[in-house]
């Protein structure tokens, strides 16, 4: 932030963005659930590709052998559009190996998410009946 001083105006912040956003490692989060045991949590990696575009990549890993991966890559156009794209696959574990209450699956998800910005087209409206 910088500061401006004009003779009748006390004072007036404009805010100078010097550094674009940073690619690095997203720290996990550590924790524990009585089902799943210890985790790590959303530990990864964050791609700055540009001002328009980013990738995470993120894992969840657990004691009993659940794990998780996420990709996710936000997208925004000013004032025309913004969304995301997002996968993840997972990998449950419930129960003890060995005993009957022992069960695995896997679970996978697709996201996405889209909005245009009202300024983009302020004639067009889409309404759902």
């Amino acid at each position: 932030m910088r500061e401006f001083r004009y003779p009748g105006n006390s004072f007036g912040f404009f805010p100078i963005q010097t550094k674009r956003a940073a690619s690095g490692i997203l720290f996990p989060r550590i924790g524990q659930g009585n089902e799943r045991g210890y985790s790590l949590t959303e530990g990864g990696y964050y791609f700055a590709i540009s001002d328009y575009f980013d990738l995470s990549v993120k894992g969840d890993l657990y004691t009993n052998g659940t794990w998780m991966a996420t990709a996710q890559t936000d997208y925004k156009k000013l004032y025309k559009y913004n969304g995301d794209f997002s996968f993840s696959y997972a990998t449950n574990v419930t129960g003890h190996k060995g005993l009957q209450d022992y069960a695995q699956s896997t679970n996978y998800r697709l996201g996405w998410a889209f909005t245009q910005d009202p300024k983009a087209s302020p004639d067009q409206d889409f309404q759902q009946v």
